[in-house]
């Protein structure tokens, strides 16, 4: 080595070996002919292209030190501003016929700039010879420089990633847009990493140490959005095509016409009556800056056909605002990551088929967004048991009892650690945690996707409560729910895992919620305080007390005893462990609610109906 910044060895596993390796895997065309390396520098992978590819390597550059100890390996190079506009001919002259098979120009780009038009050059050279190009720039992203920058420290240096000579930086994005430009497509990468590059330094840095809370924050929050952290230089396999639209990113938002709200309804198509009655919901809203996407889910065609004709019948403005989105695979969460990526709203909520909102649900969201865009917006909803009737032929829906007030008018983030007290309709996400944060619901849980997202979400960009009451959230007696659908134990494990993921991750509380974390530590929590979080903390207390006694009752009662010779045969022969009041302790509102409707449909409980009828009449 010469001692020369840019005189750097050959390994494997840095961008000369990655480059080989990409020429060797998407060589398009075999046989001799020429591989040309345009800001060539030293020639470092000269004699590797001469001897593992069997082509004759050209170098071109400018810097008469590299072009020396490369002439003197006995290497082919040429020396030339690569900015000129005659760059063309020259490498046609230069060439004397021979064909070019690969290109490559390894961070080159940086200190030349795309303004050049060399880009343009070699995508005219890809074509006219069939050839393939390896791009090889520094990630101006790379996470010691984005967190030293968040924090307002910008370090040039003799080399590296923010190389005093670059005049030009790159990210994946804008180096894909720079690139498309001018034709040229990527098909394939081998990019470097290093978890610490040449600008991790002081090694004191808080933001820059593994061991800070800091650091942890800022990875979490990066490598949810995207990838790159990591990445110290991008290395691409490009092949010439069209060229794309100009890499210059408009900085005016070009959504101006966007609307505020788009509204995610999944339906299954077996809920028609409930789905008429969304509709009727949404015609009767005080504001219609919203749109609607209704997401088929697995949904027959016969099924299919009516939710169409449900749509078709609303008023024309609601119809024209209804888009119908069918998703044939995944879980629960897979149509509502479908609709995120088809929204067109500021803001994104979920209005399942079988809920009903009032008139002023999308004003009250518009209202609290005025106060605190961007923020997770929540409002208040009830809970009502409903059951389904059919009324001359005709199916609908009945409340069979008065609405309940489980829900607390303010977000408290500590409480809802322990359990959900926000339903879907009742919040909604700011679009920029799906654009520009990379979140999405979780696919590989069953239940509780909701309050899981709500979560990870409200740890980083806030909720703003508007208190006031928008929704009626339908308590299915009888008919199949998410509740009836999956196991007490399946609600368990996805509560585990929520509790797994919070415990990996860094967690930054909203202002005011020390409070409520001093007073749970202290067993202040109902005791005096903020009204709302002491009213929703013995509001969900009452209504736990309450389920808890319900299960105990049954599970002290004469006639569950009896059956359970019958149960413990049962487990015998692959039926689930038995239920032991210890378990219900630990379990949501929800939990403990699908739990006493099990109980009541088991068989056990079934068969003794005849024995609690008898105490009765006695």
């Amino acid at each position: 080595m010469s001692g020369n910044p840019y005189d750097n060895a050959y390994a494997v596993d840095n961008v000369y070996g990655h480059t080989i390796a990409l020429l060797k895997e998407y060589r398009i065309s075999d046989g001799d002919g020429v591989h040309l390396d345009l800001a060539a520098g030293f020639g470092v992978i000269g004699e590797v292209v001469q001897s593992e590819l069997g082509r004759q390597y050209v170098g071109v550059d400018l810097d008469s030190e590299g072009l020396r100890s490369a002439r003197a390996r006995g290497l082919e190079m040429h020396a030339h501003d690569l900015t000129l506009p005659d760059t063309f001919s020259f490498i046609e002259k230069i060439l004397a016929g021979r064909r070019v098979r690969s290109i490559s120009i390894l961070d080159g780009l940086e200190h030349i700039g795309t303004a050049s038009g060399l880009l343009d050059v070699i995508a005219q050279l890809c074509r006219s010879n069939d050839a393939h190009v390896v791009v090889s720039v520094p990630n101006v992203t790379h996470q010691d420089v984005t967190h030293k920058l968040l924090l307002g420290e910008w370090d040039y240096t003799a080399s590296g990633l923010l190389d005093a000579t670059h005049i030009e930086f790159f990210s994946e994005k804008s180096l894909v847009a720079k690139l498309g430009a001018a034709g040229l497509h990527r098909v394939g990468m081998q990019n470097v990493e290093l978890s610490q590059s040449d600008q991790h330094f002081p090694s004191t840095h808080p933001a820059l140490q593994d061991g800070t809370t800091l650091n942890s924050f800022l990875r979490y929050v990066r490598e949810s959005a995207e990838s790159n952290g990591r990445v110290n230089q991008f290395v691409w396999s490009c092949v010439a095509g069209p060229a794309q639209a100009s890499h210059l990113v408009d900085s005016t938002d070009v959504q101006d016409d966007r609307p505020f709200l788009t509204i995610l309804t999944r339906t299954q198509g077996r809920r028609i009556a409930e789905l008429r009655e969304v509709f009727n919901c949404l015609a009767g809203q005080t504001s219609d800056d919203f749109e609607v996407l209704v997401l088929g889910h697995k949904v027959l065609t016969a099924e299919q056909i009516q939710v169409e004709q449900a749509i078709e019948d609303n008023p024309r403005w609601l119809r024209e605002r209804i888009r119908y989105v069918k998703v044939d695979h995944g879980g629960r969460a897979t149509p509502l990551n479908v609709g995120m990526k088809s929204a067109r709203g500021r803001y994104v909520v979920v209005l399942d088929d079988d809920d009903n909102v009032f008139a002023h649900w999308v004003e009250a969201f518009l209202t609290s967004e005025r106060r605190k865009p961007g923020a997770l917006l929540r409002a208040v909803a009830t809970m009502q048991s409903v059951d389904r009737v059919t009324v001359r032929q005709v199916p609908g829906i009945r409340a069979i009892g008065s609405p309940k007030f489980p829900y607390a008018p303010s977000f408290s983030f500590t409480s809802h650690l322990v359990s959900n007290s926000t339903p879907l309709m009742s919040i909604a996400f700011p679009r920029g945690i799906f654009d520009d944060l990379g979140m999405t619901f979780d696919e590989t849980m069953t239940t509780t996707e909701d309050w899981d997202l709500i979560l990870r979400s409200a740890a980083i960009v806030g909720v703003e409560d508007s208190k006031k009451i928008t929704a009626i959230y339908h308590w299915w007696e009888t008919e199949e729910s998410s509740r009836t659908e999956h196991e007490s134990r399946e609600w368990r494990l996805n509560h585990l895992a929520i509790d797994r993921k919070l415990d990996a991750l860094p967690i930054l509380l909203p202002i005011g919620e020390a409070r409520a974390v001093r007073d749970l530590v202290t067993g202040r929590a109902g005791n005096g305080g903020d009204e709302d979080h002491n009213s929703a903390f013995q509001t969900n207390t009452h209504l736990r007390i309450g389920l808890l006694r319900r299960i105990a009752t049954i599970l002290e009662s004469r006639s569950w005893r009896i059956q359970a010779p019958m149960r413990a045969l049962s487990q015998l022969f692959g039926g689930g462990p038995a239920l032991r009041m210890s378990d219900c302790v630990t379990y949501s509102t929800d939990e403990l609610a699908s739990t006493i409707q099990k109980l009541e449909a088991s068989r056990s409980w079934r068969t003794t109906s005849w024995m609690r009828r008898a105490r009765r009449v006695q």
